[in-house]
């Protein structure tokens, strides 16, 4: 049985780590590496991280000052296990099934592949399912070219899934970005995979937190995540049939972004004009992938790819 590394990023998630620990021990798949770099947190969780690693032979604990999610799975990254045949990325307030590695490494073994995506199940704070991620309309994926980028069901963050050392020795998770760190990472490695496998299975459980940064749309957040989709984008060129669902999605954010910077009177004329642009190359094909069907909503989508004005005078008067 090959090693796994499982590199968790930890920032103040003391009252989450007890419940971690449990599933990490209780994992079917017993030749793990469990490295924890705890990134500058101010509550309990570097002290019970060092009681842990006396308790259990194969934690590794890594301190560091506060430089980020991305940093912090770097740091993992490098203080690895060189025996390690594979790598995967956890975050310590969620959840996974007890044979997730062994199903994902069978999967890789089994098609010579470099990485394995499951599908995922995001629950609320009072374990109710939110959403769950659509099945994956392809099995095995050789070409980023055949990988179709729809938000409906396209994974594009690094947890739920496994790589092989291979990989990721190639590649890193760029800190100069704080939101979409993830889907820039996954899409690296994607470009780099000769053989990427999907699972249909939700083997991972996401909690999704109702005051966490990544469900709170504010202008700071669009500016970060737009240098991420750039960064993205050169990447995307590269493979012309993905790239054209890639701007599909790009002009989906566009319109969600737009609608919250025209909602909160947040006109910065040079960013609108970039989203803007970017939802009238695709705007067809947007209505069809929102489902926008009522008139007053296609009226409204209509009105913001001409004027934030005219949205904002039809979005008052329709309040």
């Amino acid at each position: 049985m090959e090693k796994l590394s499982i590199i968790i990023p930890v920032y103040n998630v003391a009252d989450y780590l007890p419940k971690c620990i449990q599933n990490l021990e209780n994992l079917s798949y017993k030749n793990t590496e469990i490295i924890f770099v705890n990134d500058g947190s101010t509550d309990e969780s570097g002290q019970l991280l060092e009681e842990y690693k006396q308790k259990f032979d194969n934690i590794k604990v890594i301190h560091q000052h506060n430089n980020g999610v991305s940093t912090a799975r770097n740091v993992g990254i490098k203080s690895r296990d060189k025996c390690s045949q594979y790598i995967s990325f956890v975050d310590p307030d969620d959840n996974f099934d007890r044979d997730i590695f062994d199903k994902m490494i069978n999967r890789i073994k089994n098609t010579n592949a470099e990485i394995c995506i499951c599908r995922t199940k995001f629950y609320d704070e009072n374990g109710n399912i939110i959403r769950i991620t659509k099945k994956f309309p392809f099995d095995i994926l050789e070409s980023l070219n055949d990988y179709a980028f729809a938000t409906e069901y396209t994974h594009y963050q690094a947890w739920g899934a496994v790589y092989k050392r291979e990989l990721i020795e190639k590649i890193y998770f760029d800190d100069s970005i704080q939101i979409g760190e993830d889907a820039l990472f996954l899409l690296s490695a994607l470009s780099l995979s000769h053989k990427t496998v999907f699972d249909n299975t939700c083997y991972y459980h996401y909690l999704l937190h109702t005051n966490s940064v990544m469900n709170q749309l504010n202008y700071k957040k669009i500016l970060n995540e737009d240098l991420a989709i750039d960064k993205m984008r050169q990447i995307a060129m590269k493979y012309p049939k993905f790239y054209k669902t890639f701007e599909v999605w790009v002009a989906t954010h566009a319109y969600s972004n737009l609608t919250y910077l025209y909602e909160n009177d947040i006109i910065d004329i040079k960013f609108c004009n970039k989203m803007k642009k970017q939802l009238r190359k695709k705007f067809i094909k947007v209505i069809i992938a929102l489902k926008i069907t009522n008139i007053k909503t296609l009226i409204l989508f209509l009105s913001m790819v001409i004027s934030p004005q005219i949205y904002c005078r039809i979005h008052r008067r329709k309040r």
